[in-house]
């Protein structure tokens, strides 16, 4: 990598941090928290104390879970040297922002791993401008600064398409095992992104055919007897039951799946299994995705995909990329047929590159052409970057915080107060330390 080019990543990377780590203690509370779905301490501390076993189970399976209990380990330890002296609520408020940190650093991890990809791409432009589209997208913004399981997801599945790059091109044992291992550490931490895999032992499986092929043997049934296939497959299997804890607590895992598959899904259908409904789901998931990316850098993501797809020949290493996004798509989201902007969140992250490569491309050509690509991505850049920014802003003029420094200009000390609704639900205003409220429900 030429200096320049260390320099941009590293603009890109701290870009990225700064965007990511700015709001980080929004609406941060020991016992609740004002991010939907994110993962708490007191959860994390059940899962502990039942060895995630002994029928435990969450709308999640164990594995982030685990992992966030081993990045508290610090302050636990610190707390018991009489290092850090806090009592449960506050301790807690701390473990908080802990599981917030762990995600800033798989975000800051993932525009890395988008650069890198790039580069093994051959086009390590293309990977440092397509991790600045990864890093400045908005839903990626607020996802890096809490608890919830997107961004950790989205590292591992990044992490796996750092080592498929790689298999497609030199076919290593390493790299197999690698993509497994990734691959089953990401479906362990968000099961929506088995919908990553489901069509992957065929495209690899395809791919590795054709390598074969190329050195003189065509027989299918050598390929599916390759150890670099079986041992890849054995392996990522192997790593999912111990990820997710199957044999240690297989009434746990069936009742996490009977949950997934039931009340935690079917509530949440937006659309019918038919094709006018099909139809509006892959329009939405195109909303979703300029919403989530900003449309001007989705347009020029889109356009990549477009460019690519009309030379297929000089670029089919690229196209391999897509093969996660047309499974995910159809084995996920036209499964569960509902959707939200940080569901595309990895369709966003293959696009990134594309869009990357397009600009790369651009700024390679002579002029006009290059003059017109430069001007291009300082405008979508800029754009993105501010459109990123104003979920930092929102996040900092957040309304509770007015109503928590009146109800400390106001309410007395040692005062009873009843909240309800969303106020009495958690993700209100929190009370002063003082007071006591207690969450009633009135019609």
């Amino acid at each position: 990598m030429t200096r320049r080019a260390r320099l941009a990543l590293a603009a890109v990377l701290g870009a990225s941090l700064l965007l990511d780590a700015w709001g980080i203690r929004w609406g941060l509370a020991g016992d609740y928290s004002w991010a939907p779905d994110e993962l708490l301490p007191s959860a994390v501390r059940e899962g502990v104390g039942q060895r995630f076993s002994h029928g435990w189970h969450e709308k999640y399976g164990p594995f982030h879970f685990a992992v966030l209990a081993l990045a508290y380990l610090p302050a636990l330890a610190a707390r018991r040297l009489g290092l850090l002296a806090a009592d449960q609520p506050d301790f807690d408020r701390i473990l908080a922002l802990v599981g917030r940190l762990v995600s800033l650093l798989m975000a800051t991890g993932t525009v890395w791993l988008v650069a890198l990809c790039g580069r093994e791409l051959g086009d390590e432009w293309a990977g440092i401008l397509g991790a600045g589209f990864t890093g400045t997208s908005a839903t990626f913004v607020y996802y890096a600064k809490t608890a919830n399981l997107d961004v950790p997801y989205l590292f591992w599945f990044a992490l796996s398409l750092l080592f498929y790059v790689r298999l497609l091109e030199r076919h290593r044992m390493a790299d197999y095992l690698g993509f497994a291992a990734a691959a089953a550490a990401a479906v362990a931490t968000k099961d929506q992104a088995c919908g990553l895999y489901v069509l992957a032992p065929l495209g690899v499986g395809a791919a590795l055919h054709l390598r074969r092929s190329d050195e003189g043997d065509r027989r299918i049934m050598g390929t599916l007897a390759d150890p670099r296939l079986l041992g890849s497959l054995g392996l990522g299997l192997a790593l999912l039951l111990l990820f997710d804890n199957v044999l240690l607590n297989p009434a746990g895992f069936l009742a996490h799946l009977r949950l997934i598959a039931g009340p935690a899904s079917h509530p949440f259908r937006m659309f019918d299994n038919d094709l006018a409904g099909h139809v509006a789901l892959a329009r939405q998931t195109v909303r979703h995705l300029g919403f989530a990316m900003g449309w001007p850098a989705f347009l020029v993501c889109a356009s990549g995909v477009a460019a690519a797809l009309a030379r297929a020949r000089p670029h089919r290493r690229w196209l391999w990329l897509l093969a996660p996004v047309v499974s995910y798509s159809i084995t996920f989201l036209h499964v569960v047929l509902y959707g939200y902007d940080r569901f595309v969140l990895p369709i966003a992250l293959v696009l990134s590159l594309f869009g990357g490569r397009l600009l790369a491309r651009g700024l390679r050509s002579p002029p006009p052409l290059r003059t017109a690509a430069a001007a291009l991505a300082v405008a979508v850049f800029t754009y993105s970057i501010a459109y990123a920014a104003s979920v930092d802003r929102l996040l900092a003029g957040d309304s509770r915080y007015a109503v928590e420094r009146w109800l400390a200009a106001n309410v007395p000390a040692d005062a009873l107060v009843a909240a309800g609704g969303r106020a009495g639900a958690g993700s209100g205003p929190r009370w002063p330390a003082s007071s006591r409220c207690i969450p009633t429900s009135w019609s």
